[in-house]
C-alpha cells in the first residue's frame, strides 16, 4: 500500500540532473565525479525517481560490478528516498527480480550486478546508471551503452590516475558534474572533520576524496 506523499525538497544538482535527463537534444552522457560523501549517488537516485514518475513506460537500469555493492549503496538510497517522500508501495516492489514499478507512469527501475558478464548483453533500456563506473571494464560498459536508447549516467570518486570514465566525461557528447562533501547539506560535522583532516595528513587523499579532483590509483593513494 502506498504511503501518503510528502513535499519533495531537492538541491540544485538534482534539478540539473532532471533537466538533463529530460532533454532529448542534450548530451547523452551525464558524468558525475566527486569526493567522498558528496551525495552524488543519492542525488542521482532522486533524479531517476522523479524522471520515472513523470515519463511514461521508461525502462531504467541501475548497475554496478556486483549486486551486494548496489544493495549497500544505490539500492538503499533508492528505497530510503521513496520511503522519505512517502512514495513507496510494497506491491510495486518485485524483490525477486530487484524491480520497482511506478504505476502512474508504467515506468520501472531495475537493479542488477555484473558478476555474470552476460547480463550486460541482455535486454535494452531507456536510461542507464552505472554506479561507481570505474569498477566496470570498458568492454562491459560498451555492451550496456549500445543497448541504451536515451541517457547514460555514471558516477565515481576520481581516484584513478587514468580510466575510461575520464575519456567519456571529457568527450563531446558528455556533461561533467563535479561535487564535494560541501555540496551535501546533510553531512554531519563529525564526517566533515574526518574528510578535512586529510588536507594536512594526506594531500593525495584530500585531493581525491576532499576536493573531488582526479588523482592517482587507489594503490598509490594508500602507499606512503
Amino acid at each position: 500500500m502506498a504511503q501518503q506523499r510528502k513535499q519533495v525538497d531537492v538541491n540544485a544538482s538534482v534539478i540539473r540532473n532532471i533537466k538533463l535527463l529530460g532533454d532529448p537534444n542534450g548530451p547523452r552522457y551525464i558524468c558525475h565525479e566527486g569526493g567522498a560523501r558528496s551525495g552524488k549517488t543519492y542525488g542521482i537516485m532522486q533524479s531517476l525517481i522523479y524522471h520515472a514518475m513523470h515519463h511514461a513506460r521508461l525502462k531504467i537500469s541501475v548497475v554496478s560490478h556486483s549486486l551486494p555493492h548496489l544493495k549497500r549503496g544505490a539500492m538503499r538510497d533508492f528505497f530510503d528516498i521513496l520511503e522519505g517522500w512517502g512514495w513507496y508501495d510494497e506491491e510495486q516492489h518485485n524483490k525477486t527480480d530487484q524491480i520497482y514499478t511506478f504505476p502512474e507512469s508504467g515506468s520501472y527501475v531495475e537493479f542488477f550486478g555484473l558478476e555474470d558478464h552476460d547480463r550486460a548483453k541482455g535486454p535494452g533500456r531507456d536510461v542507464l546508471f552505472c554506479n561507481e563506473a570505474n569498477l566496470l571494464s570498458k568492454a562491459l560498459f560498451d555492451q550496456l551503452d549500445m543497448r541504451t536508447r536515451s541517457k547514460v549516467i555514471t558516477d565515481l570518486n576520481p581516484s584513478d590516475f587514468d580510466v575510461w570514465c575520464y575519456h567519456l566525461a571529457d568527450g563531446p557528447d558528455a556533461v561533467k558534474i563535479h561535487s564535494t562533501y560541501k555540496d551535501n547539506r546533510f553531512l554531519p560535522d563529525s564526517q566533515k572533520r574526518v574528510i578535512e583532516g586529510y588536507a594536512q595528513a594526506d594531500p593525495m587523499m584530500w585531493k581525491v576524496f576532499g576536493l573531488g579532483e582526479r588523482g592517482a590509483s587507489q594503490e598509490q593513494i594508500y602507499t606512503h
